[in-house]
């Protein structure tokens, strides 16, 4: 069932309650393990969501074990060097996509040139391969125990299932992803058109790098365990970010949203955090796990340009959802009916407030 608060208690006060309940849980439960694929560049919500998920690890609920960027942006590694270095996690390992698409970026050069980073790197090119990072961090993690999120396109997923066996592991790409991998939680996928045929949309991460996405979710070699997508129309409407104006200005994260909005921080759509704090609090029993009305299970589908159906011609990129028992995939339902925007943005909005230990 879903929750629904807005007409009887503030969500602000929801959030400070959830919080708390959240603690409580945190301390009953085992901390999940994320590996975090993000773009940080074309859109500042990456920012807000690598600040969550670092807010996340400081309260016990998340252990970070690599972040990695999936565009080609010269400043974006080191801008999640800086990130990084302000909370106070110098030593997550960071990696880079070496193929792909670029990608500008309103933020990622101001804030690496701006703040201290840690990792000694002068350019993107010091930075290592993410594929590499990736593969050495999941040799190193118990079975079935990461959960993988990606809030941007898919060119790691797809290369780190194309990846050979390596000094760190004699498995190829997809065989660590199934012994390693326990979910994959993918920002991104727009399903809400309905249709006989299934639900369609199109949506920027899994159209970017349209490629990488038809081989990692639809190709033959496609990711083995189950996957949740958190949807565009989700996100667009639990906006967050004036908040980030009641820290110190030279709190990192007002910062890049300050850059982004030219000094004015606008209330910003919330797609990769909604995706991320869903991935940590929401599965396996967590408090978040009401929040949304989730679909499938299926197969996401992706259409080749000149696709038709009927009268309708869909365009390089559309997506779709295909039902199936057997299928591994699910998706948040869409539409502003189906959650309660208000609470979940003054939950997120909060952590991306958050300080970590050791940061004034």
């Amino acid at each position: 069932m879903m929750i629904q608060h807005k007409n009887s208690i503030s969500a602000m006060l929801l959030a400070a309650l959830l919080l708390g309940a959240s603690a409580v849980h945190a301390q009953t439960t085992e901390p999940v393990n994320v590996i975090l694929d993000t773009d940080l560049a074309s859109d500042v919500d990456d920012a807000g969501a690598l600040a969550t998920l670092l807010a996340l690890e400081d309260l016990g609920e998340a252990n970070v074990l690599a972040v990695g960027v999936s565009v080609l942006n010269e400043w974006s590694p080191l801008c999640a060097d800086a990130i990084t270095t302000f909370y106070g996690r110098p030593d997550i390992p960071l990696g880079t996509a070496k193929s792909g698409r670029d990608d500008g970026s309103a933020y990622a050069q101001q804030i690496a040139e701006e703040f201290p980073r840690s990792r000694g790197w002068e350019s993107a090119d010091d930075a290592p391969d993410a594929i590499d990072v990736y593969r050495e961090v999941l040799s190193q993690q118990p079975d079935n125990s990461v959960t993988f999120i990606t809030i941007g396109p898919l060119t790691n997923a797809a290369g780190l299932l194309q990846s050979d066996p390596c000094e760190h592991s004699d498995l190829d790409g997809r065989d660590l992803v199934e012994q390693k991998v326990e979910r994959w939680v993918c920002m991104g996928g727009s399903f809400g058109f309905e249709r006989d045929c299934g639900r369609r949309g199109r949506e920027h991460n899994t159209s970017y790098d349209y490629e990488a996405t038809k081989y990692a979710l639809t190709g033959s070699n496609k990711w083995p365990t189950p996957v949740l997508f958190s949807p565009f129309y989700v996100g667009r409407w639990i906006k967050t970010g004036p908040g980030l104006e009641d820290l110190p200005e030279d709190n990192i994260t007002r910062r890049a949203y300050e850059l982004y909005y030219s000094d004015d921080i606008q209330p910003h759509p919330s797609y990769d955090q909604c995706a991320l704090h869903y991935a940590v609090r929401g599965l396996d029993g967590g408090p978040a796990e009401d929040y949304y009305e989730i679909k499938g299970p299926g197969w996401f589908t992706i259409f080749d340009e000149g696709y038709g159906h009927e009268d309708e011609w869909f365009e390089e990129g559309w997506n779709g959802f295909e039902y199936d028992p057997d299928g591994l995939h699910t998706y948040k339902k869409e539409g502003r009916e189906n959650y309660d925007e208000d609470l979940i943005s003054a939950e997120i909005e909060e952590l991306m407030k958050h300080n970590p230990e050791g940061v004034q």
